[in-house]
């Protein structure tokens, strides 16, 4: 069996998954967000930190995304 590529997501991808100001920003994205399946996905705790420092409503949208996901 083929090893999956480990992709470090950092926290711009997840916070452009929300960009109404950006359709371009969060079109890539979602795109990139569709096929995480593929790579077995890392996100490390400055992400974390970046994200809860977010205004609560966007912090709790952004972790039921990443909640979705199966990571390191």
């Amino acid at each position: 069996m083929k090893k999956k590529k480990r992709i470090y997501l950092e926290t711009s991808v997840i916070s452009d998954l929300d960009a109404d100001d950006r359709p371009d920003l969060m079109a890539e994205s979602w795109r990139l967000w569709s096929c995480l399946n593929e790579f077995e996905v890392v996100i490390g705790s400055p992400v974390f930190d970046e994200l809860f420092a977010c205004y609560p409503a966007s912090r709790a949208a952004k972790l039921n995304t990443i909640d979705a996901l199966r990571y390191e």
